[in-house]
């Protein structure tokens, strides 16, 4: 997201209008989920660095819970971790072969 804001302009300019308070909010939720988890721990004597490991669940709970993972966004997640992690096909590809 914070590339995407640099080069705002070239995005514009290439990929066309980005709807950004639709694109940002829930990665800040996540962000600031994680923020408070890491500040909690740290506050209560937990080193940060094992608070780190809580903060990332945290984020990932909160932009799941939120929608920030669309059905296509697992569908080409899934699909690049079978095949380049593991030569592993989708079911699509494997009929259509």
């Amino acid at each position: 997201v914070c590339l995407l804001l640099l080069f705002a302009r070239r995005v514009r300019r290439h990929v066309g209008v980005v709807a950004w308070p639709d694109l940002i909010w829930r990665p800040i939720i996540s962000a600031v989920a994680m923020g408070a988890v890491l500040y909690g721990m740290s506050e209560i004597g937990v080193d940060v660095w094992l608070a780190i490991l809580p903060g990332w669940a945290v984020y990932a709970a909160v932009l799941a819970l939120s929608g920030g993972f669309t059905d296509a966004d697992l569908r080409v997640a899934g699909a690049a971790l079978l095949h380049k992690r593991f030569g592993w096909q989708s079911q699509e590809e494997a009929e259509s072969a």
